[in-house]
């Protein structure tokens, strides 16, 4: 669910359909071709966190990669989408040391 109650749906296009919207518009084409692309990048991301060895160095990267995905990287205060309990589990860490280590 979307903040506000709506809900957000999705469709899965055939990739005919989606080569014919990008073909139709040269913006609808800019948009697909940004959207894949962040979809790429994105594990890519995931990646070069979860090979940070040390505790700080993850939850230091996570910060920093949530916080220009959330702000475009506008800076100010960060809410993250996420329980510390989650953050600890996508990063492979205790949730003492999350905690522990966005406290210093």
């Amino acid at each position: 669910m979307r903040r506000g109650g709506g809900r957000r749906h999705r469709r899965r296009l055939l990739p005919s359909r989606v080569e014919t919207l990008a073909d139709s518009d040269p913006r609808v084409g800019q948009f697909i071709r940004q959207r894949a692309l962040s979809a790429i990048n994105r594990p890519q991301g995931q990646i070069r966190i979860l090979g940070r060895t040390r505790a700080p160095e993850k939850v230091g990267s996570f910060l920093l990669d949530t916080a220009r995905r959330f702000t475009g990287g506008a800076g100010g205060r960060l809410v993250l989408p996420m329980s510390r309990y989650d953050i600890a589990d996508y990063l492979s860490l205790s949730v003492e040391t999350v905690s522990r280590t966005m406290m210093t």
